[in-house]
């Protein structure tokens, strides 16, 4: 199974424009488990918060963070998405992958694996 790169260590993430975000977790998502090994990621209790963004070529990445309570408060506060992609990162809280969930899998198919909150879901 092919594990997405991962970013070196970064002080900024001001390279990076989240598009959308998301949740893995354990309660929520069928694969949860095939998708953090696929990912390279610990199958943490908690889940994770993922920021699905681009850099400036468009590549796709992936800022995971186990701070899915901050993830959390973004999506409940419905943020655009073009204020999504000015939002300051604080770089501490994330894991830069390459790609985004569906394409670290085999077959890449669509983002299995990412749920977006419906309001009043606290999950």
């Amino acid at each position: 199974m092919h594990h997405p790169d991962r970013s070196p260590a970064l002080d900024t993430l001001d390279a990076f424009a989240p598009l959308d975000l998301g949740f893995l977790l354990p309660w929520e998502t069928p694969d949860y488990g095939e998708v953090c090994l696929a990912a390279g990621l610990e199958a943490a209790e908690t889940g994770y918060g993922v920021l699905l963004a681009v850099d400036s070529s468009i590549s796709r990445y992936s800022l995971v963070t186990r701070d899915v309570a901050w993830v959390r408060r973004l999506a409940f506060s419905g943020i655009s998405a073009e204020a999504l992609a000015e939002l300051p990162l604080p770089a501490e809280k994330f894991t830069v992958l390459r790609g985004w969930p569906g394409e670290w899998a085999a077959g890449g198919e669509g983002l299995w694996g990412i749920s977006r909150p419906a309001q009043g879901n606290c999950g």
